[in-house]
């Protein structure tokens, strides 16, 4: 690292002396030049790296606190992102992308609670019409059971205890 600082601060030619100064090791520019384009890309890998950690390790804690619902906690995680990135002061379009995505993800997101909630309605109210029909049926039965009652007991023909087994058949008594 002290090595990169130099080679930044100083560029290869400075780099490639201070290495034959201090170690006695006789570098060629072009060979400090190609080190510091690795070390970069391997410390720009490690800082994505640890990005991509840091989003995964939020993303589980988001998760948690959404209690497992995976749409809030992914509009909370974009939402997040758009805000961290307006602080470190990255491009405008870069944050302004983030936040375009959180409200269309916010949208879909709304949506398809709203469709969830309305199937749940409408599980709902074909389980009520479920139960309107069997109380109608039932109803209609006590209904008929009624006017078959009412029919034996104003039949002149029949004895009373003919009237009441009548009357015990008709209600399964």
């Amino acid at each position: 690292a002290a090595f990169a600082r130099v080679v930044e601060r100083d560029g290869v030619n400075a780099a490639a002396l201070w290495l034959e100064k201090k170690h006695g090791v006789n570098v060629h520019p072009s060979n400090v030049a190609r080190w510091l384009a690795d070390w970069q890309q391997r410390d720009q890998r490690e800082r994505i790296l640890a990005d991509v950690r840091a989003v995964a390790a939020q993303s589980a804690e988001l998760l948690a606190a959404a209690g497992g619902d995976t749409d809030k906690a992914s509009k909370t995680l974009l939402d997040q992102l758009a805000f961290d990135r307006l602080m470190a002061g990255r491009p405008a379009d870069e944050v302004t992308d983030l936040v375009k995505i959180a409200a269309i993800y916010g949208e879909s997101v709304s949506a398809t609670e709203r469709n969830r909630i309305a199937r749940e309605k409408l599980k709902l109210s074909a389980g009520k019409l479920r139960i309107d029909e069997r109380k109608l049926k039932l109803l209609e039965a006590k209904a008929a059971q009624a006017d078959a009652t009412k029919a034996v007991m104003t039949e002149v023909k029949l004895t009373p205890e003919e009237r009441d087994r009548k009357i015990r058949e008709i209600l399964g008594l």
